[in-house]
């Protein structure tokens, strides 16, 4: 198996424990030095003090590999027009790009981030 299929099976095994008896959780893609990203890091760290709110897993591209397992579940997921810019959110079955598009979602985020990706 190669490493990234190895990565990403063992990300989806331990989160399916935690969406199955916790809120859920969903994938930022970005990069450390991501002015949105750390937005989006931020304003999620103060509004999950909750504990019944989505777990935020942050997935840097820069790290080897990263960037071609965002580029595998976009294939996964047989998305048309992938975004072409940081940060990518998957919240279930969706991917949206940036601060604005997690804004259009935002109060969907519960729900969809208990559905596994198929």
């Amino acid at each position: 198996m190669t490493t990234i299929k190895f990565a990403f099976f063992l990300a989806v095994a331990a989160l399916t424990v935690v969406a199955a008896d916790g809120p859920g959780w969903f994938i930022l893609f970005g990069s450390q030095g991501c002015a949105e990203c750390e937005e989006l890091k931020t304003m999620w760290r103060d509004y999950g003090r909750d504990k019944s709110v989505p777990v935020m897993v942050f997935v840097d591209i820069e790290q080897t590999g990263n960037y071609q397992l965002l580029k595998r579940i976009e294939q996964q997921l047989s998305i048309s027009q992938p975004a072409s810019t940081f940060p990518i959110l998957l919240v279930g079955d969706r991917m949206v790009s940036g601060v604005a598009g997690f804004f259009d979602i935002f109060d969907d985020v519960p729900v969809l981030s208990q559905q596994m990706p198929e």
